[in-house]
């Protein structure tokens, strides 16, 4: 740490200027992370409510053998195919509602 202690105390007193202390003061670590960070995991159901086909139907074959096809997805990739989506591999709180 004392290496880098110059830089993380700049980082810090740029962070506290922006989030008073003591609004982080009512948050645990993991929910600071988490309105940092957003969420990593989602339902495929949820982004199925979400998205928006245009020129498409849900019943078209395609469409079905995609969400096949994501279901499938292991965490990594669902990450990648939100990234690519969204510009994130991580979805805000609240989710895609947001």
């Amino acid at each position: 740490v004392k290496p880098v202690a110059k830089q993380m105390e700049s980082l810090l007193q740029g962070f506290h200027q922006l989030v008073p202390d003591d609004f982080l003061s009512i948050f645990d670590e993991t929910e600071v992370e988490l309105l940092l960070c957003g969420v990593s995991e989602y339902s495929v159901e949820d982004l199925k409510t979400h998205v928006k086909l245009d020129g498409w139907r849900s019943t078209d074959q395609e469409i079905i053998w995609f969400w096949i096809a994501v279901e499938n997805l292991n965490t990594d990739d669902r990450a990648k195919l939100m990234q690519f989506i969204t510009g994130s591999s991580q979805l805000p709180v609240g989710g895609f509602k947001n």
